[in-house]
């Protein structure tokens, strides 16, 4: 995600709903440790859907029911008398 978080928008937003500064102020040290190690900034599943431009129902369903849109299957880890990695994929 090469798009930084629209801070004066969080900011004005955060004013509004009455958050403290102090507030803010913390929050945006959160945001600028994300955006420094290189991760997306992420609120909520509904800040998620926003994101990927996905309802946030559509979401709702596939973490909700996650069996029903991946499979899971283990591979014997080389070498390993009992050790397996266990992956799950999309369906």
């Amino acid at each position: 995600m090469s798009e930084k978080f629209p801070r004066s928008t969080f900011i004005e937003e955060s004013k509004i709903q009455g958050h403290s500064d102090d507030f803010i102020r913390l929050t945006l040290e959160y945001i600028d440790r994300l955006e420094h190690n290189g991760l997306p900034v992420i609120f909520s599943l509904k800040h998620l859907g926003t994101i990927l431009d996905i309802d946030v129902k559509v979401l709702k369903e596939y973490t909700q029911n996650r069996d029903r849109y991946y499979g899971r299957f283990k591979l014997r880890k080389k070498g390993a008398v009992t050790g397996k990695l266990e992956f799950q994929t999309h369906n």
